[in-house]
C-alpha cells in the first residue's frame, strides 16, 4: 500500500474547507485503497497540541517535512503560522526534499489585508509558480483532484471524468460542475442547460413527439461535449500551474476559470502563440551560445590543469605525485557534467592511470 501524506495549512478561517477537504481524501480512499493507494491527510487539529520540547510550530514543520505533499491555503489573512509552514515547505522542495509537491491556493475575497494583498501581488515572482484561486468548496476540490491526477498519474479508470453534469471518479460524484466557476459563469454552458431543462419539461408534456425526444437527445449531446471539453482544458491549465506562463496565457487561464471560454479562445490564437514559440526559441538559442561558449572555457580551464600536470610531472618538485592528484581532483570536479562525456572519460581514464603508474613510487 502507498500511502501519500498530504499535509493542510491554513489559518483558523478556513476551518471549514479544511474539514471538507478531509471529508472528501475520506471519501478518495475508498476509491483508491484497492488500488493500493491510501490519501493521508495532516493537519494540525490531528497533531498533538500537549507541551513539549520544541515551539509547537516547529513541530507542525516537522511533520510537514514527512508529507510528500502540501497544500496551503489563504482567504483574507496573512498568518505568520501558516507563512511558515509555506516556508518550510518550498526550503525543503527546493532542497528535493519532502515535500514533493506544493499548492497554494487563494480564496477570492473582496478584502484582503495588505500583508496578504503585497504576498499575492510578488507570488509569481517570488515563487516562480502560479497560484491557484478558489471560489466555493467545490472549486478547491477538483483544482485538488486535478492537482492529484497530475501528480499520480492516475489509472484511466480513477481519473476524473464528467457525467451528468458531475465530476466522477470510478462513478463516485464528488463536485457539481455548475458550482465550478469555469462552468457555473460560463453563459453558453447555463444557456445549454436552460435549453436542457426547457425540452425536458415538453418532452414530459408531450411524450410521444418524436421531435422533442430528438431536440432533447441533441442537447443532451451537445451538454456532454461541452462538459467533457471544459473538463479536458482544467486539466491542461492544472499542469501549466507549475510554470510559469506568459502574460496573454496567463490571462487566458483567468478568462477561462472566470467563465469566459470564448475570451480565452481569441486570446490563444495561434498567431500569439506562435509568437510566444518564436521569442522562447530566440532565447533558447541565446542560451545555447552561452553555454557553448562556457563550455569551451571549461575544457580551456580543463587543458590548463592537464598543462600544470605535465609540468609538476616533467619538474617532479618534492610531494609532486601528491600534487598533481590534488590537479586532477580540481579538474574531475570542475569537468563533471560541464564537458562532454568523452572529454569527462578520457580525463578520468589519464587519472587511472597515472595512479596506477605511481602507486608504487608512493609506497
Amino acid at each position: 500500500m502507498k500511502t501519500i501524506k498530504v499535509f493542510i495549512a491554513s489559518s483558523e478561517e478556513l476551518k471549514p474547507e479544511r474539514l471538507e477537504l478531509t471529508y472528501m481524501i475520506q471519501h478518495l480512499n475508498r476509491i483508491l485503497k484497492p488500488k493500493d493507494v491510501e490519501i493521508e491527510p495532516v493537519k494540525w487539529e490531528y497533531l498533538d497540541a500537549s507541551m513539549g520540547p520544541l515551539h509547537k510550530q516547529e513541530e507542525y514543520n516537522q511533520e510537514l517535512k514527512k508529507c510528500e505533499l502540501c497544500l496551503v491555503l489563504f482567504w483574507t489573512r496573512f498568518g505568520d503560522y501558516t507563512k511558515s509552514e509555506l516556508d518550510t515547505a518550498y526550503s525543503e522542495l527546493c532542497a528535493g526534499r519532502n515535500p514533493q509537491k506544493l499548492y497554494v491556493y487563494f480564496k477570492k475575497a473582496e478584502e484582503i489585508s495588505p500583508e496578504l494583498k503585497a504576498f499575492k501581488e510578488n507570488f509569481a515572482t517570488t515563487y516562480g509558480h502560479v497560484p491557484c484561486q478558489f471560489d466555493t468548496v467545490d472549486d478547491l476540490i477538483l483544482s485538488f483532484l486535478l492537482q492529484l491526477e497530475n501528480y499520480l498519474d492516475l489509472a484511466p479508470e480513477i481519473q476524473p471524468q464528467v457525467r451528468d453534469s458531475q465530476v466522477e471518479i470510478d462513478g463516485h460524484p464528488f463536485v457539481e460542475l455548475k458550482n465550478i466557476p469555469f462552468a457555473g459563469n460560463n453563459p453558453e454552458y447555463l444557456q445549454l442547460l436552460k435549453q436542457i431543462e426547457a425540452t425536458q419539461a415538453r418532452v414530459l408534456k408531450y411524450p410521444d413527439d418524436l421531435d422533442f425526444r430528438q431536440e432533447l437527445h441533441d442537447l443532451q449531446e451537445q451538454r456532454k461535449a461541452m462538459e467533457s471539453s471544459l473538463l479536458d482544458m482544467a486539466k491542461h491549465i492544472t499542469r501549466l500551474s507549475s510554470t510559469i506562463p506568459s502574460a496573454h496565457l496567463t490571462e487566458a487561464m483567468r478568462l477561462f476559470e472566470a467563465g469566459d471560454n470564448k475570451g480565452a479562445s481569441i486570446i490563444l490564437n495561434l498567431d500569439e502563440t506562435l509568437r510566444d514559440a518564436e521569442e522562447t526559441a530566440t532565447r533558447l538559442n541565446a542560451i545555447a551560445e552561452i553555454l557553448e561558449e562556457t563550455q569551451k572555457a571549461i575544457e580551456s580551464n580543463i587543458e590548463e590543469y592537464r598543462l600544470q600536470i605535465k609540468t609538476l610531472q616533467s619538474n617532479k618538485p618534492k610531494g609532486w605525485i601528491d600534487d598533481v592528484i590534488a590537479v586532477y581532483d580540481k579538474a574531475i570536479t570542475i569537468a563533471r557534467g560541464r564537458i562532454t562525456p568523452e572529454k569527462f572519460a578520457e580525463l578520468l581514464r589519464n587519472y587511472t592511470e597515472f595512479l596506477q603508474e605511481n602507486r608504487l613510487k608512493q609506497e
